[in-house]
């Protein structure tokens, strides 16, 4: 099955300045020991986003893409933007960071 099928539009950049951000607070509250993951951040590459309009982003390394097979939660956080719920999950899969969730939990229609 392709990305696009599978809801995802195939990418190839760096990460952004606020996608590192949002992951490294993530990691500063999340479960014991995912700050060892810091290091990654920075070598990130966004190999696709999710299509639906929201900012959910999945990652490589440079010349290591990441399986999504046996990923798990490092991080999940919710936050009130604008009146609106929203949540944050951190994913990683072999000891590499993998994917980063982003969602509104009322299913907010407008970008964000």
């Amino acid at each position: 099955m392709k990305n696009a099928e599978m809801g995802l539009e195939p990418l190839n950049r760096s990460i952004a300045p606020r996608e590192a951000i949002l992951i490294r607070w993530l990691m500063e509250h999340g479960e014991p020991g995912c700050e060892t993951l810091v290091d990654q951040v920075e070598n990130l590459k966004v190999i696709s986003k999710c299509n639906c309009g929201c900012p959910t982003v999945y990652f490589a390394l440079p010349g290591n893409p990441i399986s999504r097979k046996g990923e798990r939660i490092v991080s999940d956080y919710l936050a009130t933007m604008d009146g609106d719920l929203f949540g944050a999950i951190l994913f990683e899969a072999g000891g590499q960071i993998s994917s980063l969730e982003v969602y509104s939990c009322a299913g907010v229609e407008r970008a964000f």
